[in-house]
């Protein structure tokens, strides 16, 4: 806002006379002023500035004069005054500095806020104000936390940016807020596959494929599942070493399965079983020799896909035994899926034989859980893997007991009553359960 300047006029004016005697006469009478001006900045001559309304007097003190400053910039300039008087003589020129400086207005009080209407969203491109997808709303100040349903379905894969925005009920349109989101192309689901039909025929082969339906043919009968099928496989035929064993079956031909075989003159190990179970998230393996013959150890061989193996552990063997010989070994620690396993027997020799081929199904690591809760005498885990390390504290964060998990419930004997915890280490996450002691 630009404020007009008020000033005080003064002006006063001294006519020397052209003699100058020793004593100056009596000084002539003062004459009226009659007209006065003023300027900014540039002198436009004597009687060409903004004339000032005034009574003609020989004093014209304290007069107000109003100065325009509108049309004037921001900045610095300089305000010129000056008065005549009767004889037409033209007083000292008064000069006065002053700044513009740019105040806007104050605003006006924040109108209440009005209720909002209409919504309306679109997609990459803008129809125009009002032309995008209506979304219903119920109209109010607030609509923060509504849900809307967007159709995505006509949407070409790829990277898009949603727009949104509202209207209230003045007429106004909201600002338009703006998201990334990405369609990515999800094919539908296939048929259902057919029901499955028969098993009509089996054949094995060693070492060389003679072409489907060519093998060694298998009595069986049809069935939509044969797994756990013993069938008779004749090795007599083989030379001494390494061979493999494929085994393949028809309802339109299956995949053909493949083992790895040796075949020795002498049986230096007489496997009388070969297992595994699941405890947690480790596999335990076990198995059973009945004679061995200078062998030296076991080595454990695992496989994701039932051809591929690669050695896991070892352990020593007997070396020479005609009595059950009890072997065990863990595979801790095993994410979700399934895991093939094998034993491969090593002489003293340096030669080798392969056990059965088993295969044990992990699922996703169980939750860990303390029952029963509220305990008296004992607490049980479940999902917690054997040999875990554990602590059990109070309440107030004391260390009250320590050890390893083998299994069997853990004993409460000792704790006075109140709230525990359970604090276990899963990998590199540290897990605290609570149990209350009655």
């Amino acid at each position: 806002m630009r404020n007009y300047l008020f000033l005080l006029l003064l002006c006063a004016f001294y006519k020397a006379d052209a003699q100058d005697p020793a004593y100056p006469p009596a000084p002539a009478a003062l004459l009226n002023i009659v007209k006065a001006e003023y300027f900014i900045d540039t002198d436009p001559g004597f009687g060409s500035g903004n004339d000032i309304s005034i009574t003609p007097g020989v004093d014209i003190a304290s007069i107000p004069v109003i100065v325009n400053t509108t049309a004037l910039s921001v900045g610095a300039h300089k305000l010129v005054i000056r008065s005549r008087n009767a004889e037409g003589h033209w007083s000292i020129s008064s000069i006065r500095q002053f700044i513009i400086d740019f105040d806007p207005a104050y605003p006006l009080a924040t109108a209440a806020p009005q209720s909002v209407i209409q919504a309306e969203y679109f997609v990459d491109t803008d129809p125009g104000f009002g032309n995008g997808i209506s979304i219903t709303v119920s109209p109010a100040v607030n609509i923060s936390g509504f849900t809307a349903a967007i159709n995505s379905n006509l949407i070409s894969p790829g990277g898009h940016r949603l727009y949104l925005r509202t209207l209230n009920n003045e007429g106004r349109w909201s600002v338009t807020g703006s998201r990334a989101f990405v369609i990515d192309e999800n094919p539908a689901y296939p048929a259902a596959p057919s029901a499955p039909g028969n098993i009509t025929f089996l054949e094995y082969f060693f070492d060389t494929d003679p072409g489907f339906g060519n093998g060694t043919a298998v009595s069986i009968t049809p069935a939509v599942d044969i797994s756990a099928l013993t069938i008779p496989v004749n090795t007599a035929a083989l030379t001494q070493g390494t061979h493999y064993l494929y085994i393949r079956s028809f309802d339109d031909w299956g995949m053909t399965s493949v083992r790895e075989l040796l075949v020795s003159s002498t049986l230096p190990v007489t496997f009388a079983s070969f297992s595994g179970k699941l405890q947690g998230n480790n596999v335990q393996l076990s198995w059973v020799t009945s004679t061995e013959i200078n062998s030296s150890h076991f080595e454990v061989e695992r496989s994701k896909d039932g051809i591929h193996f690669s050695k896991i552990g070892l352990t020593a063997a007997a070396g020479n035994s005609n009595s059950r010989q009890d072997y065990a070994f863990i595979d801790p620690s095993l994410t979700e899926g399934t895991y093939y396993y094998r034993l491969r027997q090593v002489d003293n020799d340096g030669r080798s034989k392969y056990s059965a081929v088993i295969n044990i199904r992990v699922r996703a690591k169980a939750e860990i859980v303390v029952m029963p809760n509220p305990a008296s005498q004992q607490i049980q885990i479940t999902g917690l893997p054997l040999n875990s390390s554990y602590i059990i504290f109070d309440a107030a964060g004391r260390q009250e007991r320590m050890g390893t998990w083998n299994g069997q419930p853990i004993l409460l004997k000792g704790l006075s009553a109140g709230m525990y915890f359970l604090q276990v280490q899963q990998g590199d996450q540290l897990i605290r359960k609570p149990f209350i002691k009655q």
